[in-house]
């Protein structure tokens, strides 16, 4: 028995409850972590749903129009096509301007990561610093297959916020 254990702790990499935990779609993360929040799913702390702005390449003298109020993302796009992101800020600053749409696909941040909705907070936290970036885009899956794809987008700043400050905001 004690042999057949040995040799089952070798081939085997989890146990018998972690393996039932995977079977039932539960994550187990590989680091030890004492904050709770930065185990909950990405899916669980996304903020307000993000927009997609259409920067088509065609009409660059066009105005984009956009209701920045309850806005915090916006992804720009080109059809399927995922351009960037771009935060409130600049979408406000660029509406306040009455930028055209060359200068709104100029001021994208293109560079991003893409994660899984129910990635644990910590593994996209890993990701951004990995990848040296700001934004996450949050699909189903973990795979950009277009802009359709494409549930929402979170930021480094707004992870670690609630990290350090759990619970809603007023």
């Amino acid at each position: 028995a004690a042999l057949a254990y040995g040799v089952r702790r070798i081939w085997l990499r989890h146990n018998m409850y972690s393996m039932k935990l995977r079977r039932r779609g539960h994550h187990i993360p590989d680091f030890l972590q004492t904050n709770v929040y930065l185990l909950r799913a990405v899916q669980d702390v996304l903020p307000t749903p993000c927009v997609s702005i259409d920067l088509a390449v065609g009409e660059e003298d066009a105005r984009v129009e956009v209701d920045a109020e309850t806005l915090i993302h916006g992804v720009g796009v080109d059809g399927q096509q995922v351009l960037g992101v771009l935060d409130a800020g600049w979408i406000q600053e660029l509406q306040r301007r009455g930028a055209r749409r060359a200068q709104w696909r100029a001021a994208l941040d293109t560079h991003f990561a893409v994660v899984a909705a129910r990635a644990p907070v910590a593994d996209v936290l890993v990701a951004l610093r990995s990848r040296r970036c700001i934004f996450a885009l949050v699909t189903s899956d973990g795979t950009l297959q277009g802009a359709d794809s494409v549930l929402g987008v979170v930021s480094r700043d707004e992870l670690l916020q609630g990290g350090i400050l759990p619970g809603e905001w007023e």
